[in-house]
């Protein structure tokens, strides 16, 4: 069994898998030289390429084949982040240290979940974490995790400020027992500018859309504070439980930064969880 284990990867192999290395280098280059950031082939175009290949009756593809056909319908049409000209959106551009970066977090596939199956880089997730909470000046019992992006990171957040007041203020305990009749009034607050995925999130956690309340903009499409105090007002005259401030540190539309100290000390007057989405 050892032996089957170590042929998997053995000498013969590995030389295999640097060639493929190389080969996939090699149609990768030309990408980001290209001179601009899109092909310009419209969406028929690039179903019927792709029709085009479910229509071919294979089994399976050489190398050489499955790399022509990802350049043909993927590589020659993708979006180049990197390109000086694309200013569309907000995705990172493509820097070297990440792809090595990636490239060996690929060859290994670690699980960081558990020590047993990872252990070192536990220790370098761990350290990662530390580090940023350094950057931010946290107390030195701050902590943290990776997430996949803003949207896991609101919800982690939406679901932190939910229990936090289901607990402390009601003791409630939402994870042990679950939803409570009073979760229909809790109210989530950000500014009209916010990301999406606080009303997406507020529903996948039971609190529903209209439990997020948002705050009108000034002209530089950032939170009003005089306005948050007064929608946090107007809420609790309803009978209504204002726990929690999303404030965001660069709007995905357009890159505003809200006042994030003024809200901070807004959300510390009313006891509310204070959640900022950068």
């Amino acid at each position: 069994m050892t032996n089957q284990i170590n042929d998997f990867f053995n000498e013969s192999s590995q030389e295999i898998f640097a060639q493929n290395i190389q080969r996939a280098l090699e149609e990768i280059a030309p990408v980001m030289e290209r001179d601009k950031f899109y092909s310009g082939a419209s969406v028929q175009d690039l179903k019927q390429k792709m029709q085009a290949i479910l229509h071919q009756e294979a089994e399976g593809l050489s190398l050489e084949e499955a790399l022509r056909e990802i350049k043909d319908l993927y590589l020659d049409h993708a979006i180049t982040f990197h390109h000086p000209t694309y200013i569309a959106h907000l995705n990172c551009p493509i820097l070297i240290p990440a792809l090595v970066g990636d490239f060996i977090a690929s060859t290994l596939n670690t699980a960081v979940e558990t020590w047993d199956q990872s252990t070192s880089a536990t220790l370098i997730e761990q350290e990662m974490i530390n580090w940023a909470c350094r950057l931010f000046q946290l107390p030195k019992n701050s902590d943290g995790v990776f997430t996949s992006g803003g949207t896991q990171s609101n919800f982690m957040g939406l679901l932190m400020a939910r229990d936090h007041y289901a607990y402390t203020q009601l003791g409630a305990n939402l994870k042990q027992n679950g939803a409570i009749p009073e979760m229909s009034k809790f109210r989530v607050f950000c500014s009209d500018k916010a990301h999406f995925s606080v009303k997406k999130n507020a529903a996948l956690l039971g609190l529903g859309y209209d439990a997020v309340v948002t705050v009108a903009t000034d002209e530089r499409f950032k939170m009003k504070p005089k306005a948050l105090e007064e929608a946090i007002r107007q809420e609790k005259q309803q009978g209504n439980l204002p726990i929690a401030v999303f404030a965001t540190a660069g709007t995905t539309d357009f890159g505003s930064f809200d006042p994030l100290v003024e809200i901070c000390a807004i959300a510390k007057a009313h006891e509310m969880w204070f959640h900022v989405d950068g």
